[in-house]
């Protein structure tokens, strides 16, 4: 008789990493925390998740905006839902592969 195949080993888990940046339109594009803001800029917000495990994981994108939301307006939402109840924005769930 033949031999049994070796079963599969099991991928590593998903390893999520978040990170967040901000830019000062308002001033040329530079860095958000190598300037400081001055009234009525403008400071864009992005949001990055990457998965840098080996198996896919949902991932849910939300950001409390309660503490900046003291001195600043929103005026993009960029494609997420705003709750003015909680002062979070949300984007809909994403399934992260590996490397994504």
């Amino acid at each position: 008789p033949e031999p049994e195949p070796e079963p599969e080993p099991e991928p590593e888990p998903a390893k999520i990493e978040l990170s967040k940046s901000s830019t000062n339109v308002s001033q040329g594009n530079v860095a958000g925390q190598s300037t400081v803001a001055r009234e009525n800029d403008r400071i864009s917000f992005t949001i990055s998740a990457k998965n840098t495990g080996g198996s896919p994981e949902v991932v849910e994108l939300t950001d409390d905006l309660g503490d900046v939301l003291e001195y600043a307006t929103l005026i993009d939402r960029g494609g997420g839902t705003f709750d003015e109840s909680t002062k979070t924005l949300s984007w809909p769930d994403v399934n992260l592969q590996p490397g994504a």
